[in-house]
Order: structure tokens, then C-alpha cells, then sequence
């Protein structure tokens, strides 16, 4: 399925929080945006699941709006600061045109052979982009590190402050 579908879909599955039902998240939402330099024009999705994680679609056709999607295990385990890393995080995948990006690679091999040289350059552009988006999570937060390493590690393990905490000298060497 093409990422307009898996958009379609998403939006069946998920809620659709406006600002006026979810104004603490359309907040956070709203600095991430400010210290991205973007619009907020951003429809903010709810997914039920409970680990910890968020996801960017494409630009739909026809309209400017960036649509993320945040998990309820997100929501419920990270900080206002760790969640706005995670979200300016997608916002950055969208923002460098990630999303619409592999859109085009999937309509073109839609039939689902990929050349293997092209996948191998896929997933090296992949762990690219990630650490593109990396960079947005943590402009914004202002570029705490600490906040970002933080956020980082929750959305990698899947566990909150009970289970795991942060040691950043070891977290950089892990990274290194």
C-alpha cells in the first residue's frame, strides 16, 4: 500500500485530537513548530498503542498540513520536553521530505521489486534520515542534549523512568 493509504488508514484507526480536546499535546505540537521555524499546521493523530513511539506521514495532496501521529504510551511516559523531541523528530522527517520520498520510491516499484543495490542505498539513506530527524528532535528542544538522549532511549527500550534511566557519558559511548 502507497503512503496516502497507509494515511487513509491511519486516519480510521487513530484519533483525530483538535487543539480544543487535546491542548496540552497541541502545545507541545505548537513549541515544536516555533523552534522548527514551521507553520503549525499539524493534525495530530492518536494511536492506541502503548509503547512508546510516533509517526510522520506525507504532505496530503492538495493542502499544506503535516500530519504525526503520536502512541498513547508516548503521551502517557514521556515529559512535555521528551514528547516535544519525539515530535519535532517527525516533524523534521516531514520538513526534509522523507515521507514523500520513499512515497515516490514505493509508486515506482510498486510492484515490489526493489533492485538490491537500491535497497542497500535505501537503508543507509534510511539511517540518514533518522539522524536528520534526529537533529529537528533536538533543535526542538532547544538542543538539550540530555532531553533528546532521554527521549531517545524511551522510544528505542519502550520503557519509562520506572524501568530504565538515562546515564549519558554511557549512553555517548553506546552511541560512539
Amino acid at each position: 500500500a502507497n503512503n496516502e493509504d497507509q494515511l487513509a488508514r491511519a486516519r480510521l484507526t487513530h484519533v483525530h485530537v483538535t487543539a480544543r480536546m487535546a491542548p496540552a499535546l497541541h502545545e507541545v505540537v505548537a513549541e515544536a513548530c516555533e523552534r522548527l521555524d514551521l507553520e503549525p499546521d499539524v493534525e495530530l493523530l492518536i494511536d492506541c498503542d502503548e509503547g512508546i513511539n510516533a509517526c510522520a506521514y506525507p504532505v496530503p495532496s492538495g493542502t499544506s498540513t503535516r500530519v504525526v501521529a503520536v502512541t498513547a504510551g508516548a503521551i502517557k511516559q514521556l515529559t512535555p520536553l521528551q514528547l516535544r523531541c519525539v515530535v519535532g523528530h517527525e516533524l523534521g522527517h516531514v520538513a526534509f521530505g522523507h515521507p514523500q520520498f520513499l512515497q515516490q520510491v514505493q509508486l515506482i516499484y510498486r510492484d515490489g521489486t526493489v533492485p538490491a543495490l537500491l535497497q542497500s542505498q535505501l537503508r543507509i539513506l534510511g539511517r540518514l534520515h533518522e539522524f536528520s530527524a534526529d537533529r529537528a528532535g533536538l533543535l526542538a528542544v532547544d538542543r538539550d542534549l540530555e532531553v533528546a538522549a532521554e527521549a531517545e532511549l524511551r522510544v528505542a527500550t519502550g520503557l519509562g523512568p520506572e524501568h530504565v534511566r538515562l546515564d549519558l557519558p554511557s549512553y555517548l559511548d553506546e552511541v560512539a
